[in-house]
């Protein structure tokens, strides 16, 4: 058997101490990387939870105003047939 000497144990210790703290920057890159990407997804909910809350707005706007329209041509469709009534007693009386 080999027998270990200090500087051998002192060398590996150094490597080691190499190894984890490179170990500590890959954690570290990793970390500020999540809480990046978390803070995204963050600003992403918030963004789209205002963008749900616009279309349901603009959703019942546009239902008032399909009912606008809708009112608006039954009207007309009303007048007009009132219009071709007179036209009709217009023609008859002409003929």
């Amino acid at each position: 058997m080999t027998e270990i000497s200090n500087n051998d144990l002192f060398t590996a210790i150094k490597e080691l101490a190499t190894d984890v703290n490179d170990v500590k920057k890959t954690v570290g890159s990793i970390e500020s990387r999540v809480t990046s990407i978390e803070d995204r997804v963050s600003d992403l909910e918030k963004e789209t939870k205002a963008i749900r809350t616009e279309m349901n707005e603009m959703k019942v706007e546009l239902k008032h105003d399909i009912r606008k329209v809708d009112e608006k041509v039954g009207r007309l469709s009303n007048e007009l047939l009132d219009a071709k009534a007179d036209i009709s007693l217009l023609q008859k009386e002409v003929y």
